[in-house]
Formats: structure tokens, sequence, C-alpha cells
């Protein structure tokens, strides 16, 4: 017989199969016994709690070594846990999308082979009940909201205490607490560890002040008119009971309350926190994506190499980060060490990928000694991972630079939140063309000079020595001055129109391509001056990108 302990947890293991995927195996219990209680694992150093998303195995199935039993969703993807011995799934505890469940909750009992399942012997789960968000606990009360709140069974007076009202509370004591309107203080005394709040205390507190029935919640009556009222008029007959003709929310149009999901919870936990504790600054950069276009086109074309606009980016970002090394760090505000920026000793690239359930930024590491077809490779795997749920923890946890792109749905320009610790993320727009005129006339200084000089003819203006960069045309247009004699003197008497210099006879124009870059900053760990440098060294090697395949 075997059980999962946080302690005795091996590693995640590689499973061999067609399609790799990464779990956490249940490891060997070094005791035997009848029934043992299977406990929520730890899939990440930094998980607290996560939520079941699917039982694979049902009660009374049987399972082998290798076999898959559950499935568990941590804060950023989604992972198996696998059996390492045989035995039997003789009780779920929690059922699948219930609820978050706190780590080394019980929410399973496993028996061995050939055990009578009808009369066996359930381990002790007591004093378990806070960590664990039962699912069962909430629909039973939820079920029984109007029947007489059973009486606990006594406690001595050795284990009641003050109740702890820092700790966080179990599901199933909010929804008492919300159930009959009350406060954690209220309760006043707890029964749990280190002063924690249980739902015995709840009813236990309800029995003592003799509170048998949930408050009614009933709508507020609409007035319908301007004089006051009168009770005997506003109440109803009696055996009349009231109907009611509109909904509770009458006041506004109906809606549908979606539940988070515990990565969309997370993430939101998160971007609250970094707005609210990062000094955000911006910095904007525009970016001329001519020669990268046409060197993507040319590749595709001569190489059959298929690299996205974004690949380029990520490229240019790391060698820009390996260039200006202090905007390639993490803010670590540790009392400890009196708050330090660290600068990072490899550039590696957080990208955000859209999934079904959130947002993620799998990572790219060491992306400055990488060339643009490996990163490429790797950007595509991982981002068909995580749509999948399925990345390692190691592949999005962590990272020293993030990157997010919304040109692809056809935004130009906007700004992101830092995503601590990191110091740094870099908004990525859309590919747009600007048009600007091939050749502008120098009227004003021309004719100055002209009426100051006193010559007969009209100079002409100056006309572009290079050819345009990008424009329909790479002939400069000829510019033909006035050969009309007009007198000074005659302009000024208002009998002469001033004369102005011709214009290009056609209107050629130069289109380029332009890409709008915004750097969000935390200030406390970059300055505007390396903000600046960093995005002066990516302009540099989006503009020039043959220097990206050095």
């Amino acid at each position: 017989m075997f059980h999962h302990a946080l302690n005795a947890a091996k590693p995640l293991t590689r499973v061999s199969r067609a399609s790799p995927r990464y779990v956490r195996a249940l490891s060997q219990s070094t005791t035997w016994r009848a029934a043992t209680a299977f406990r929520m694992p730890a899939m990440s150093p930094t998980m607290t709690e996560g939520g079941i998303t699917r039982w694979v195995k049902q009660e009374g199935d049987s399972f082998v070594p290798g076999d898959v039993i559950l499935e568990i969703e941590t804060d950023k993807a989604q992972m198996e846990v696998e059996a390492q011995e045989e035995g039997v799934l003789a009780k779920i505890l929690v059922p699948a999308n219930e609820g978050k469940v706190a780590v080394n909750a019980p929410i399973a009992v496993l028996a061995e082979e050939g055990d009578d399942l009808s009369n066996l012997e359930m381990p002790d789960l007591s004093g378990e009940e806070s960590g664990a968000s039962t699912a069962k606990a909430n629909q039973e009360s939820a079920a029984r909201p109007a029947e007489t709140a059973p009486t606990p069974d006594p406690k001595s007076a050795a284990s009641i205490q003050k109740a702890n009202l820092d700790l966080p509370l179990s599901p199933a004591v909010g929804h008492l607490l919300e159930l009959y309107e009350l406060k954690p203080a209220q309760i006043g005394q707890a029964s749990g560890p280190k002063g924690r709040l249980l739902k015995g205390d709840v009813l236990r507190y309800l029995a003592t002040q003799n509170i048998t029935k949930p408050p009614s919640k009933q709508a507020p009556t609409p007035v319908t008119s301007g004089k006051s009222s009168d009770p005997a008029r506003s109440s109803t007959a009696a055996g009349s009971p009231a109907k009611s003709s509109t909904p509770a929310a009458s006041h506004g149009a109906p809606y549908t309350d979606i539940p988070l999901s515990n990565m969309r919870r997370i993430i939101a936990s998160r971007l609250t926190e970094s707005k609210a504790t990062v000094p955000h600054s911006y910095i904007k950069q525009d970016l001329t994506m001519d020669k990268l276009l046409q060197l993507r086109q040319h590749l595709k074309a001569t190489s059959d190499v298929r690299v996205s606009v974004n690949d380029f980016i990520i490229r240019a970002a790391a060698l820009a980060l390996r260039d200006t090394p202090e905007a390639n760090v993490r803010f670590n505000p540790d009392a400890s060490t009196n708050e330090v920026a660290t600068q990072q000793p490899t550039v590696d690239i957080s990208v955000a990928v859209a999934t079904p359930a959130g947002l993620i930024t799998p990572i790219i590491k060491h992306a400055d000694q990488k060339g643009i077809a490996t990163i490429s490779a790797e950007m595509k795997a991982l981002a068909e991972r995580a749509r999948l749920n399925k990345l390692k923890p190691d592949e999005y946890q962590g990272g020293t630079f993030s990157i997010s792109n919304l040109g692809m749905f056809g935004v130009n320009d906007f700004t992101a939140v830092i995503n601590p610790p990191q110091a740094c993320i870099l908004a990525v727009g859309g590919t747009r063309q600007v048009a600007s005129p091939a050749a502008q006339a120098k009227v004003t200084d021309d004719t100055l000079d002209y009426l100051i000089s006193g010559k007969a003819t009209a100079p002409a203006p100056a006309v572009p020595a290079a050819p345009i960069e990008s424009g329909t045309s790479t002939t400069p247009t000829p510019i033909v001055a006035s050969s009309t004699p007009v007198d000074l003197i005659d302009i000024l008497a208002g009998k002469a129109p001033l004369p102005s210099p011709a214009l290009p006879a056609s209107a050629d124009l130069s289109v380029k391509n332009l890409m709008t870059v915004s750097l969000s900053i935390d200030e406390r760990a970059v300055d505007a001056v390396s903000a600046t440098k960093f995005l002066q060294r990516l302009k540099y090697y989006v503009d020039q990108p043959e220097r990206m395949l050095l």
C-alpha cells in the first residue's frame, strides 16, 4: 500500500509516450495500512493550493504503476499524478472542478488490491478540514440552509483559544459565515491549530446563540407613489401571500457570473500587486521594419525558413539586453538585502502566449546565444504545450525580461504591466505603413532669399539628391522655376503677387513600415537612461537585421 507524502514525494519524471507529459508520481509509503489518506501534492515549490480538474480513476478502480490517477491544475499549468505501486482508489473526498484545495489536504482514500471496500477501516481525517476545499461540505451546507444547526461535540477547554483572524478561512467556514451573515470576529473562539477558525467553531456559536435559520433575504418593495406609506394598506392581507411580478434584480439587466479559473485568479492577483507596488514608467520607440520584412521574405523564398516577426523581435531584444546589461535585472524587495536590483547573468526572455485558460509566459532561455531559426522552433513548441496546459514549471517560472505582442490583433500601440520580480516588459504593436512627401520645397526660405537679394527670377527649390527610400518612384521630379521678372516695389505695394517656387509635378510619396514598441520599466531598478539605451540598441538591430545573423 502507498500514499502521497510531501516529504517523500519524488521529483517530476518524464513519461515515455508519443506525446511527452510531465507528472508527479505517487510515492510509496513506509507503512502499510488498510486505508491511507491521499493528499494534495505540491507540484511546484511555490504552490500553496490547486484544483482537481479530472479524476482519471473512479472509486473502486484499480491501478498499477504508471497509471494516471488524476489531473491537477496549478496556477500556470495542468499536470498529471501517476501511481508507482498498485492499489485501489477507495473513496474520492474532493470531486473534480469543485474549487481549490490546500496543499497537503486529504483528497482521496487509497486501499490495497483485494480489500473489502464496504468494510474498509477509514483513516483518521479529523482536524484536517480547514486545509481542504471540499465541495461535499459546501453542498451539504447549501442543501440544508434552514435546518437546525447541529450541536458539535464539546471541545476541551485546552483546545479552545482566541481566533486568529489573520489566518485564511476554509471554504466551508466562509460559506457558513456568509450564509448566516456573520463575521469571523463575532465567533471569537477557535479550536483549530494556531487559532484557526474551523467549521465546528461556527456551528458551536450558532448553537449557543440559538440561531437555527439563516436570515431571510427579501427584495425591497418598490415605491410606486409619492404618498406616505400606510402599514395597513401596504401589508398583504392574511392568507393572501404577496406575488412578485419582477425578479429580485429588477433594477438591472440579467447577468451571468463566470467563475475565475485558478490561472486567471493568480494573474489578477499578481497584476494587482504589480500596479500597486511597482512604480511604472513608459518609454516608446518607432522601429523601421522595411529591411526586416525584406529579410524575412528572402529567407522564406530562398531557404524555406519560416520565422515570424515576433521571432526577430525576441532575437533583437536579447541582443539589446546583452549590450545593455543594466536593463537585464530583477528587483528583489528583501529587507535583509536592503532592496537590491540583481543583474542577471543570462538573458531569458519570457514571451506572453494566450491560452484558453489565460495568459502564460513560456521562456526562451539564453536567447542571446540562439539563432532566429532556433528561437522560432522553440517558441512554436512552447506555445503549443502552453495551449495544452502541459508546460513544466521551469518552462514558465523565472525569466529576466518579458515581451507581449498584440500586433497580430491589429493593435498599433499599448503598454504592458511588469511581471515582478522582472524590471522590464516590452509591449510590441503591429506594423503599419506611414507615408510622407518624397520632396518638400523650401518655399519660405527661398522666397525670403529672393526678396532680399532682389534677383529677377525666383530660385528653384532644392531637389532630393538621393533616390526615394520606399516610394513609387526612384527618379526625383524636376522643379520648374518661375522666369517672370517681378519688381520688389510692386510686390510690397500689392500690385504683384508674391512669387513661390513650383511644387513637384506629381505627388511622389515615401512609404515606410513602422512598428511602435513601448518599454515599461520598474523605476526602482531601471532608470530612463538605461531604458533609452536598450531601445536604441533594439532599433539598431531591427533597422539593420543582417547584424542579428552574425
